[in-house]
């Protein structure tokens, strides 16, 4: 074999190492990528459920009278809670249920027997969010 030969065959296989690594990195980029996102999402989607879970605890076993301040905030804060999800309809929708329900057993709290209804459906609405939320991020991993 002649030195041009070798030095074309050095080029060659050169050449392709690289390019072979730059396909590897852009993968690897691309797979980094969605791997951020879906853990941000995750994170935003326990968030969420923080959230509700907190609105959750106060219409279901605190007094008004007691957190009222605590209580008052929610209210006003959660079109920015759920607003942001409406991209994830299944989430949205049944987080705007826990808010809802959440309201409807604060409005009742004295009248026993309507409260206690309104409770059971709040459970059940509750317990419906988090089976949604389990769901999206399962399918998300």
């Amino acid at each position: 074999m002649e030195w041009w030969q070798t030095l074309l065959v050095a080029l060659g296989t050169y050449g392709f190492t690289k390019l072979v690594d730059q396909l590897l990195s852009v993968w690897k980029e691309k797979r980094d990528f969605k791997l951020k996102r879906r853990d941000d999402t995750v994170a935003q989607i326990e968030h969420l459920k923080n959230e509700l879970g907190k609105l959750y605890e106060l219409a279901i076993n605190a007094k008004t009278y007691e957190y009222s301040g605590h209580y008052l905030k929610h209210p006003d804060n959660q079109f920015d809670l759920i607003g942001k999800w409406n991209k994830y309809p299944e989430i949205a929708n049944a987080a705007r249920d826990v808010v809802y329900w959440c309201s409807l057993a604060r409005k009742v709290e004295k009248d026993p027997e309507r409260q206690r209804e309104h409770e059971e459906d709040l459970r059940m609405v509750y317990q419906t969010f988090l089976q949604v939320s389990d769901e999206f991020i399962n399918r998300l991993v």
